[in-house]
């Protein structure tokens, strides 16, 4: 009996051991998935950042760090925010697309404005320790960067100049994020919509434009016609008095020749006569 019990005690050890083992190598294996990182800590301090791939860490010292970031909804609609706690940190191209916005222009003209903004994070550990809620300080930042970007223009700069304010903004979004370990790619202002009654004023110019250019195209098509029209009877002169010129040449050469002709006859009438 004893015996028995010294060996299922043995067995108990034994299986007690391996299962423990099981448990330290599941937890010294960290899977990351593509495109996809996580932050470890090891008592509560940064170690590094795992890739995409198999990854080895000390069990029950390193712990994965939990990302908490405040992201409004997608749906501008609802301007709500919600609270994301993850381990895992995308590390992807990713798009904030915020609600509209009002500026207001050189021109003391007040502006309704969508920006759409295009970011990438490039340093993990940055986004998380540096600054608390990236995506929130980024939008903060837009709406800074957008107020002073439209603000040292007038309305006929901001509506024919789009691109231009895109990549200027795009810089000095960049460049204020980059101690964050995020890069902003790329932003878009997709809908510049001025009031209502500038817009009227606008059409109305538009309007007086058209037409502008309609007289012109119709004044300049006359001038041309009428140059053609002119060219056309200076050439029409032209054939007339050539042709006078020809059949006077050709008159005046008919009448030397005969002149010729008839001197040549008396001359040999001459002979003629003085021979015999």
């Amino acid at each position: 009996m004893n015996q028995f019990l010294n060996d299922y005690g043995l067995f108990v050890a034994v299986g007690a051991i391996f299962i423990f083992i099981i448990i330290i190598i599941v937890k010294s294996i960290v899977l990351v998935p593509q495109s996809y990182a996580v932050i470890i800590e090891r008592f509560k301090k940064y170690k590094k950042t795992l890739h995409s791939g198999v990854n080895f860490v000390f069990p029950f010292i390193d712990h994965r760090k939990k990302a908490v970031f405040q992201i409004r909804s997608q749906s501008v609609e609802s301007n709500r925010y919600g609270r994301h706690s993850q381990t895992l940190i995308d590390i992807r191209e990713q798009m904030l697309d915020y609600e509209t916005q009002k500026v207001i222009t050189k021109d003391n003209i007040t502006l309704k404005v969508d920006p759409l903004l295009y970011f990438q994070i490039v340093d993990v550990a940055k986004a998380v320790y540096e600054v608390s809620n990236f995506p929130n300080a980024i939008e903060q930042l837009t709406k800074t960067a957008l107020r002073n970007t439209i603000g040292a223009l007038d309305l006929d700069q901001v509506l024919s100049a789009r691109d231009q304010m895109n990549e200027q903004l795009r810089k000095s979004l960049d460049e204020a994020t980059d101690n964050w370990g995020v890069k902003v790619t790329r932003v878009e202002l997709q809908e510049i919509e001025p009031p209502e009654s500038i817009m009227e004023d606008l059409e109305k110019q538009m309007k007086a434009e058209r037409e502008r250019r309609a007289q012109v195209l119709a004044a300049e098509g006359l001038k041309q016609k009428q140059i053609l029209e002119s060219e056309g009877e200076k050439q029409f002169k032209l054939n007339i008095a050539e042709a006078e010129k020809n059949a006077i040449i050709a008159k005046s050469e008919a009448e030397r020749t005969a002149l010729i002709n008839k001197a040549e006859a008396e001359r040999q009438a001459i002979l003629l006569k003085a021979e015999a």
